[in-house]
């Protein structure tokens, strides 16, 4: 489009940190250097300056001098509970307002939803910010209920979120296996590559599947996905999260009844439950770590050795849609 030199800084060591695993998290990065993006992971900002005019003019950071004409600052957020505080309800210790099921404050006649709230995370069984649109309209919808007289109820989230980045779809639901060791869970997780279509449709590209399970229990705690055609991608998110806050374990992933015809997913779909959480074996229950993505290498995949999300490998060599670009031709799965 544009072609406009852009770079981003992250201070952590990978993009999208506690998100995503760092493996997706380096595919990430290969799709975007592909399309002229450069990523400085693990460096953070130490000076803006300004130009004559005062525009910017460039950033400093520990290793580095970057010209900039434009500085975008994405550093996370903070609510604005300062109303709420002023006016002696409780907030918790980042000043979210702390509100009940029926999103309402310890005063009977005041509301709060969106973005400024804390809300039950379903799976860590915590309370947390989950700054999206989709959570803030539910919320918005419950105040409304309650204040037409209709009882309703907002029961907690699960943190579903989808987004594209160029080409690629990347989406997850629950948590990380990051986030699953901060809050205690006995985690394991395990990486698998499947089609996103039927395996014998003409068009269909390679997914990635993270799932993060409970060594104990067997309960689902999230999925992560990365893939190029993003309808498929947000079908099986969707999916997980209606599972994954009820407390699913993997069996009941394996067993969920999904509508099929070739051009969405194959017939055994949900089938990437199965390929992940077989992974996990008899591990699941002894603690031993599940083996690799399906045979492939992580690292060659985080690293865009593989080439990328290209056709998916036909079960008799060769791949199905040469005109989707790159390659994954002999790693059949």
């Amino acid at each position: 489009m544009w072609r406009l030199p852009v770079t981003i800084l992250e201070i952590m060591p990978t993009i999208l940190p506690g998100l995503v695993t760092p493996v997706f998290a380096g595919m990430i990065t290969h799709h975007l250097r592909e399309h002229g993006v450069e990523v400085l992971a693990g460096e953070s900002v130490r000076e803006l300056v300004a130009g004559p005019t005062g525009r910017s003019a460039k950033v400093i950071t520990g290793g580095r001098e970057i010209k900039a004409d434009l500085v975008i600052i994405a550093a996370g957020l903070r609510p604005r509970g300062e109303l709420a505080r002023d006016a002696g309800l409780p907030t918790s210790a980042n000043g979210a307002i702390l509100v009940d099921r029926r999103i309402q404050t310890s005063d009977p006649d005041i509301y709060a939803a969106g973005d400024c709230v804390e809300v039950l995370h379903l799976v860590t069984g915590n309370r947390t910010m989950t700054p999206f649109g989709s959570v803030a309209n539910r919320q918005g919808r419950v105040v409304a209920d309650n204040l037409a007289g209709l009882p309703s109820t907002f029961d907690g989230s699960v943190g579903s979120f989808i987004m594209k980045v160029f080409n690629l779809a990347v989406g997850a639901v629950g948590i990380s296996k990051e986030m699953a060791d901060k809050a205690g869970f006995p985690a394991l997780e395990a990486l698998c590559a499947q089609s996103d279509r039927a395996h014998f449709f003409p068009e269909q590209a390679m997914m990635f599947l993270n799932m993060v399970v409970d060594r104990s229990s067997r309960r689902v705690l999230g999925l992560q996905g990365i893939g190029v055609m993003g309808d498929g991608l947000l079908a099986r998110i969707n999916a997980a999260a209606g599972l994954i806050e009820k407390g699913s374990r993997i069996e009941e992933f394996s067993n969920l009844e999904m509508a099929y015809a070739p051009v969405f997913h194959g017939a055994g779909h949900p089938q990437y439950h199965r390929q992940c959480g077989g992974q996990f074996g008899d591990g699941t229950a002894t603690g031993d770590q599940p083996p690799g993505i399906c045979g492939l290498d992580g690292g060659e995949i985080a690293e865009g050795g593989l080439g990328g999300f290209g056709p998916a490998p036909s079960p008799r060599g060769g791949t199905l849609s040469p005109g989707l670009p790159g390659s994954l031709a002999g790693h059949a799965l």
